[in-house]
């Protein structure tokens, strides 16, 4: 047991001269942190966090193999030939789809993107998130820039970026991951698009605002988004009004 522990040979007394003592080294007594040697762990939180995980990763798998929500909420698709597939129902074939998870009752235009008018003021933006992540996808971008294009023309627009979480899983970690998601949409505006930051901000609220208040295939996909709520700036408002 000493030898595996490491410590035979000094409870032997047997030492080499090759090598110096402690006591020949330093003065000082040795002070070991039992924190830093045995930190403390929580295993049973962290299989917890594991299991939710996992069984958070199957679920998203039930409908993140479609990257359409809409045809998670059952809306009908507005074309029904055999041969025509649109999986966000927005009336655009997927082949010709430049945005693929445009969000149910949204108008779009013909290339499938949400379509601004000047006076559009809350928008709902296709980014179906995978599992516990923030990242923006690469085929979501088109629905981002989008929106950088109406925040830029004339009159400049301010844009608050929301961020929204499904009601499973513990509500703070929710809250922080919403938080992410919805700074990762106003960092590519910003950074990528060029809309000026005084103008971007991205707040989440978790599972405050639910969609559908339950926990579901259906509801989780619902409740998982990002929304951009548009108001003028305030140099286009003293504009109109004369200062």
């Amino acid at each position: 047991m000493l030898a595996e522990m490491g410590k035979l040979l000094p409870t032997l007394n047997v030492t080499s001269d090759k090598f110096p003592k402690v006591s020949d080294l330093t003065d000082d007594p040795l002070a070991h942190n039992p924190e830093s040697i045995c930190p403390k762990y929580d295993v049973g939180a962290t299989i917890d966090r594991q299991a939710f995980l996992q069984k958070k990763q199957l679920q998203d798998s039930a409908y993140m193999s479609v990257t359409a929500m809409p045809r998670y909420l059952d809306t009908p698709a507005l074309n029904t030939s055999s041969n025509f597939q649109d999986d966000d129902g927005d009336g655009i074939a997927n082949e010709d789809d430049g945005c693929p998870a445009t969000p149910a009752f949204t108008d779009v235009d013909a290339t499938g993107c949400t379509k601004y008018q000047p006076n559009t003021s809350n928008v709902e933006i296709g980014i179906p998130f995978s599992a516990d992540s923030s990242e923006v996808r690469p085929q979501y971008m088109q629905e981002v820039q989008r929106l950088a294009d109406f925040l830029t023309q004339p009159p400049n627009k301010r844009v608050e970026i929301q961020g929204h979480a499904s009601l499973e899983g513990p509500a703070l970690y929710n809250r922080k991951l919403s938080e992410r998601r919805a700074f990762s949409v106003a960092q590519i505006l910003t950074q990528q698009y060029g809309v000026s930051p005084s103008r971007v901000k991205s707040l989440g609220y978790g599972t405050d605002q639910p969609k559908i208040p339950e926990i579901s295939v259906r509801a989780n996909a619902a409740n998982r988004r990002i929304e951009a709520i548009i108001t003028e700036s305030n140099s286009s408002l003293a504009a109109s009004n004369g200062f």
